[in-house]
């Protein structure tokens, strides 16, 4: 049994803005699951880093969701 008593999948959705450097900034949750699993998310994608959008050759800040998915078996 999961760390829930059941099975559960579930997706939140977390939205940022990615700076000119590929760094995620302004974390915040677009569509919560809840249950702890919106923490867990955001503190996830802080750790990410990306290879910054570029316009006209070079680096500019961009904003994205990302959909984090949970599945505890």
């Amino acid at each position: 049994r999961g760390a829930l008593g059941t099975k559960f999948t579930g997706t939140a959705v977390i939205g940022l803005i990615v700076d000119a450097s590929g760094t995620p900034r302004e974390v915040h949750v677009v569509r919560p699951l809840g249950m702890g699993f919106d923490e867990a998310a955001v503190e996830s994608v802080e750790q990410y880093r990306f290879a910054p959008a570029q316009y006209e050759g070079k680096p500019v800040p961009v904003q994205i969701n990302i959909e984090v998915n949970f599945r505890i078996w």
